[in-house]
């Protein structure tokens, strides 16, 4: 069974977030960033949710950033989903940066909870491709002709859409061709379009401002703000609405 494991001081906090994972998953929390390393080794987590300050009345992240970098620096690092109750767009793409998967705003909505810790647990599943560890593997003449459309695509500007069946190996292109870019220093931000909510999906990609609807208790920055400067992987954006991959596609151009 997937492990999640919560680190969080606000112990309230921490039990919500529980209760919300708990179909998913396992979950291990923990209330002292002095405990990070050994509930890790301990429990062992596919993914990791992370507060992002953990000293009364401090808002710049930078106790959650510096536990970021330990983290994805263990060989066997989990994907980091950093949490914050500061909507600041730097913060964000800083933890995207340092190598988190995602983020998430506090307070939440749960269904946006459960679609982020799904989405990661679903990239940090077994697949035929995951002994590549994130490289494209073979010399035959059709892997060799991938390679050269990525080093020419790469360097261009231009959207990119990638096809293919489930399992082939989508992301391991779309990671690919961010290094072969002139933003491979920037954020990778992947999106897993299927498991979004409906409801949600203007909101994630595009963001909000507080109070523009009900549950908008705070501004939140949309992917596409967050991935500035790097590459923004939309997976599974076949199952979009019609009228929604309308405005996506008026986004891009």
């Amino acid at each position: 069974m997937p492990g999640i494991l919560i680190l969080d001081d606000d112990p309230d906090v921490a039990l919500a977030a529980r209760l919300a994972l708990r179909k998913l998953a396992a979950v291990a929390v923990r209330n002292e960033p002095r405990d990070l390393a050994a509930a890790l080794d301990e429990t062992a987590p596919d993914v990791l949710l992370l507060d992002m300050n953990f000293t009364p009345g401090a808002s710049d992240g930078a106790a959650g950033l510096a536990l970021l970098r330990e983290v994805v620096a263990r060989r066997d690092a989990p994907a980091v989903i950093v949490m914050t109750a500061y909507a600041e767009v730097e913060l964000a793409v800083q933890a995207l940066k340092g190598g988190a998967v995602d983020f998430i705003t506090k307070p939440w909505a749960n269904e946006r909870l459960v679609a982020c810790v799904q989405a990661a647990l679903a990239r940090r599943a077994p697949t035929p491709n995951s002994a590549a560890v994130g490289e494209l593997l073979g010399d035959s003449a059709a892997m060799q002709s991938l390679r050269a459309q990525i080093a020419q695509v790469g360097a261009s500007e231009a959207s990119v859409l990638i096809l293919g069946e489930n399992g082939v190996g989508k992301e391991l292109v779309a990671r690919a061709l961010h290094r072969a870019s002139k933003r491979a220093a920037g954020p990778l931000l992947a999106v897993d379009m299927g498991s979004l909510p409906e409801a949600l999906v203007e909101s994630e990609l595009f963001g909000h401002k507080r109070g523009s609807f009900t549950d908008a208790r705070e501004s939140r920055p949309g992917r596409f703000v967050a991935a500035a400067g790097g590459t923004l992987f939309l997976d599974e954006i076949g199952n979009l609405p019609l009228p929604q991959q309308a405005k996506l596609l008026a986004a891009l151009e």
